[in-house]
């Protein structure tokens, strides 16, 4: 079986030659590597070359402008060769026998279409922050919240063509969009020993939540026809700091999307109203 992994740059250098040694290292070498660059303007060409050099026949990139990362997602996944697909920021990490692993899940679990494993946190230095949370997910409980951790996520190509490519709509929540259309079809395997890390900085996506949650909302109405109380209350806070108007931007946002609040979203209503009186 062999991987092709797209990872996605731009102004990364610090960070970008750890990642693609993370790759290169792997225990597993049948695989392809294509990084999409949205042109950097730091050292990432410079490294880029160099492991060109280095590993010709495995790494292809371009760089280019593009519309953002989505793009670059799909741009990459067009030039994937592989039988299974994954995508990596040029941030993130992956343990050495992270594709071994993947493959061998797959092998044992032949009717597995889209697999996920453990996530880990680390920060700008490579420090070990905690776990990603996660939870075997499905349609419904896709719904509540994103408990897949992206870097972990192998699929193959088989499925991918039936879902299609990513939502260029989105450009910080598309790979949520993307779980719950999968969601749809098939059944998420947990493979526990496929760990990757996700680099948490100040440039990174993860890190601006702001927008991030903004957009779940969006992803949500989408593949739901509504929102949850906790994908409203997630904005409000990070949007927010003013109690009173965490208080009125809820209310907005329920009128926006034509609904009521449940349970959770009543229970911390009352909770902003203590907290104001």
């Amino acid at each position: 079986m062999k991987i092709s992994i797209v990872v996605l740059s731009y102004n990364q250098g610090q960070f970008i030659e750890e990642t693609l040694k993370s790759i290169f290292n792997q225990s597993y070498k049948n695989y392809q590597v294509i990084v999409i660059d949205g042109r950097s303007q730091d050292k990432t060409i410079k490294i880029l070359k160099k492991y060109q050099k280095k590993y010709p026949e495995k790494l292809t990139w371009i760089s280019e402008k593009d519309k953002g990362q989505t793009e670059a997602i799909n741009k990459g996944l067009k030039l994937a060769k592989g039988d299974i697909l994954t995508y990596l920021n040029s941030d993130d990490l992956y343990e050495k026998n992270t594709l071994a692993e993947a493959v061998d899940f797959f092998k044992k679990n032949p009717q597995a279409k889209i697999i996920y494993g453990q996530g880990k946190f680390i920060n700008e230095k490579g420090r070990y922050l905690g776990n990603y949370k996660t939870q075997h997910p499905d349609f419904n409980s896709l719904f509540k919240e994103c408990v897949i951790s992206q870097p972990t996520v192998f699929f193959k190509k088989e499925a991918y063509k039936k879902i299609g490519e990513f939502d260029e709509n989105f450009n910080y929540a598309m790979d949520y969009d993307y779980w719950i259309r999968v969601a749809k079809k098939y059944q998420f395997y947990y493979a526990e020993k496929v760990i990757a890390y996700t680099r948490l900085h100040k440039n990174s996506k993860t890190s601006q939540s702001e927008q991030v949650f903004k957009e779940i909302l969006k992803v949500l109405k989408k593949n739901y026809g509504k929102v949850s109380d906790q994908a409203i209350f997630n904005y409000v806070y990070v949007k927010e700091k003013d109690i009173w108007k965490k208080f009125l931007l809820a209310i907005k946002l329920y009128f926006q999307y034509k609904q009521l609040p449940g349970f959770f979203g009543l229970k911390i209503f009352l909770i902003l109203l203590k907290n104001f009186m």
